[in-house]
């Protein structure tokens, strides 16, 4: 008979453990599922008892898997894996949402970008911000982007073509400039001794135009003076003359501009002709070239 009480005390008890609150086992530093001796019941009946450390603080694992919350560090993403979404709010004004100090949402434009402290308010005007609308007013201390340049002693950029490079700057800060790049420039000379038509300074370029910013001619004919037209092709764009050579120096003629004299047509050479015959008149040009 007492044999008999006991067995049913034990089946009791432990009907009184499962339907107990859920229960715990210490295991101080644990970062990963119990192990089996954590585990009371067999098969579909098994009761899983969680690890807490000594203040009673429960270890959560949410895993690394393609299912699993959590995911490692430089992980590759593949797709339908799980994962919690950060959330932001739709604020293209770039309205106020709270006081400092507040918890805050991510304000974002409708197409899900973050805005960034630099965008402009369109609906309030703040010299601190780094955008500024057009013909505003300018403050002392408003916030501005500096837009900076690099100084160089002679013109002697060492970026390449299409190479990022900076302002060129002179040794006082003033921005240098020029027309063309240097590979875009040109000089160059043509010679008459006769009466001519057409007499070649600067050759035709595939695609390209020339814009001639200066002309020089020298006549060393002894006794015969000329007049000159310089040439887009056939057609004339500007005109001079030479006197005859003198007792101590040439005749010489020269003209240039900081915009061009000449507009020449694509695929077009320079030219010049004499409107006498001479025995030597040189006339070069100088400007550059371009596809526009």
């Amino acid at each position: 008979m007492k044999n008999i009480v006991k067995v049913i005390s034990l089946v009791l008890v432990f009907s009184s453990f499962s339907l107990a609150q859920t229960s715990y086992i210490r295991n101080d530093g644990a970062n990963s599922t119990p192990s089996t001796a954590n585990i009371i019941g067999n098969g579909d009946k098994q009761i899983s008892l969680g690890s807490v450390d000594s203040q009673g603080k429960v270890f959560i694992n949410p895993g690394t898997g393609a299912a699993s919350l959590g995911k490692a560090e430089d992980a590759v993403a593949g797709s339908g894996d799980a994962g919690v979404f950060t959330l932001g709010v739709a604020n293209e004004s770039a309205t106020s949402l709270a006081t400092n100090g507040d918890y805050i949402a991510q304000s974002l434009t409708t197409g899900g970008q973050a805005l960034g402290i630099p965008m402009y308010n369109l609906n309030v005007l703040d010299s601190r911000q780094l955008g500024k609308l057009e013909d505003a007013v300018a403050g002392n201390g408003d916030a501005i982007v500096a837009v900076g340049g690099v100084q160089r002693a002679g013109d002697n950029n060492s970026a390449a073509d299409g190479d990022y490079s900076p302002f060129t700057l002179g040794m006082r800060g003033e921005q240098i400039t020029s027309l063309a790049s240097a590979n875009a420039m040109f000089h160059s000379c043509g010679t008459a001794t006769g009466v001519t038509s057409n007499v070649e300074i600067v050759a035709a370029i595939a695609g390209q135009r020339h814009y001639v910013t200066a002309i020089t001619c020298s006549n060393s004919s002894a006794t015969v003076a000329t007049n000159l037209n310089f040439k887009d092709g056939a057609t004339t764009r500007a005109v001079g003359g030479v006197s005859q050579m003198a007792t101590t120096s040439n005749g010489s003629f020269a003209i240039s501009s900081s915009l061009p004299l000449i507009r020449g047509t694509v695929n077009t050479a320079i030219n010049f002709n004499t409107a006498v015959a001479v025995t030597s008149t040189v006339c070069c040009a100088s400007g550059y070239t371009s596809a526009n």
